[in-house]
């Protein structure tokens, strides 16, 4: 009995250190080359790391730490992200159509002209993120908190804001064309896409 329980957990530490391992080595590629497409990065420590330009389309970044990295033109399109923190990171101009950051944290980042179509971002925080001009054509942003954040002239075109938190954010010329926008919540301190104060479509 001793011998067999032996086996099965020598057979699964072994397991658990090839998967570290092969983690390990797609984290060296990416910091090596600039090229991750598809590579298992989950949970990886990335944090303040320069990525741009960096091709991570595909890839598993699920709770990975990319706090304050730089993403600049980084194509993610297609990766997951779910609950990553990207608080402070730098993503201007990222491509993260069909990405997956449910329950992420990207507080105080920067995606000033990012691709987010179809993007799902549900229950994500995006507190004072600067969103100014992107594309989040069909994205999935229920429950997301989007408090103080910047969307000027962003597009919004059929996204599903259910549940939102608006609260002081700059919707300034943003275009919520075809949104769901059920149980939206904006405030005073919100400017609404008409230039005017909130609270918006009551």
């Amino acid at each position: 009995m001793w011998r067999y329980c032996s086996v099965l957990c020598g057979a699964f530490l072994a397991f658990n250190c090839s998967v570290a391992g092969a983690q390990n080595s797609d984290q060296e590629h990416l910091l090596e080359t600039n090229v991750c497409a598809g590579c298992d990065l989950s949970g990886a420590d990335l944090s303040g790391a320069g990525l741009i330009g960096a091709d991570l389309h595909g890839a598993i970044l699920a709770g990975a730490n990319l706090q304050g990295a730089n993403l600049i033109g980084a194509n993610l399109e297609g990766a997951d992200l779910t609950e990553a923190n990207l608080s402070g990171a730098i993503m201007g101009g990222v491509n993260l159509r069909d990405a997956t950051l449910e329950g992420a944290a990207l507080d105080s980042a920067i995606l000033t002209m990012a691709t987010l179509t179809r993007v799902n971002l549900e229950s994500a925080s995006l507190d004072a993120t600067r969103l100014d001009g992107v594309n989040l054509e069909g994205a999935r942003l229920a429950g997301a908190n989007f408090a103080n954040a910047d969307l000027y002239n962003a597009r919004l075109f059929f996204a599903d804001l259910s549940g939102a938190m608006l609260t002081a954010a700059d919707l300034s010329a943003a275009n919520f064309d075809e949104a769901e926008l059920e149980e939206v919540v904006t405030d005073a301190e919100t400017t609404c896409p008409d230039f005017k104060p909130g609270p918006c479509w009551q």
